[in-house]
């Protein structure tokens, strides 16, 4: 935050603090306090007494911060928590959960990305997420000195296909199939059996099946009884 009250986001170098970018958010009286969610690289902004969280994908190119659409509340908020990857639903495709305190309740957020495909699983959103809700050592070890590496995991349920295999596999497909198309007339053989034979004998039983469902009703109008030739006058 600026003395003229102008709300700011600045990038530094983890290794040499040299500062990177510096991203005018808006104007305000509170700070904004940011919430940095690992898996996606987004960054949360949210402040007390504002209705607005702003989002940004975190890059490491320029122009490092990419708005991303805020999310708007009718009401003031105070404070709000994030859930761990483990509480989302991914195959609705939530890449994010929160509990947002207002004045007078507490309501549930859900962040979503829009897809149309929701029966695999988007591994493309969901990498291996960094696990932040299983200790990765106990106390007296980081007391000891210990180090350990962050631990992954991923969100995939059990019995659900990855879209990274769907793709492969409609990849394998349509490349074999190109492949076929280009071979020359020569190349391809001939079938040793007669599929015209087959695909006759095929049709016939289709037939017959359909033939002996299909029943002969009279129709009404075949009881019905005409008017007698005598009736009839010739128009001229």
């Amino acid at each position: 935050m600026t003395r003229s009250s102008s709300r700011q986001v600045q990038l530094f170098d983890a290794s040499s603090l040299h500062e990177i970018h510096t991203q005018q958010i808006d104007s305000g009286t509170q700070p904004l306090v940011p919430y940095y969610d690992y898996d996606s690289s987004v960054l949360f902004l949210s402040g007390k007494g504002s209705r607005i969280i702003n989002m940004y994908e975190v890059c490491y190119d320029p122009p490092y911060l990419l708005p991303l659409t805020p999310y708007v509340s009718p009401c003031i908020g105070q404070a709000i928590a994030f859930h761990n990857k483990k509480m989302c639903d991914v195959m609705a495709v939530e890449f994010q959960r929160a509990w947002r305190l207002s004045e007078k309740s507490i309501e549930q957020l859900v962040f979503r990305v829009p897809r149309v495909k929701k029966d695999v699983f988007q591994s493309d959103l969901f990498p291996d997420a960094l696990v932040t809700w299983r200790p990765v050592m106990t106390a007296d070890e980081w007391l000891a000195g210990s180090t350990k590496t962050p631990h992954f995991e991923s969100l995939k349920p059990d019995g659900v296909s990855a879209l990274g295999d769907v793709l492969k596999v409609t990849s394998v497909l349509s490349t074999a199939l190109s492949s076929a198309a280009a071979l020359p007339k020569s190349v391809i053989s001939e079938p040793k059996s007669k599929p015209a034979v087959k695909l006759e004998a095929s049709l016939q039983k289709a037939e017959d099946i359909w033939s002996a469902k299909i029943k002969d009703h009279t129709l009404e109008q075949d009881v019905m009884e005409g008017v007698s030739e005598e009736e009839w006058t010739e128009a001229l």
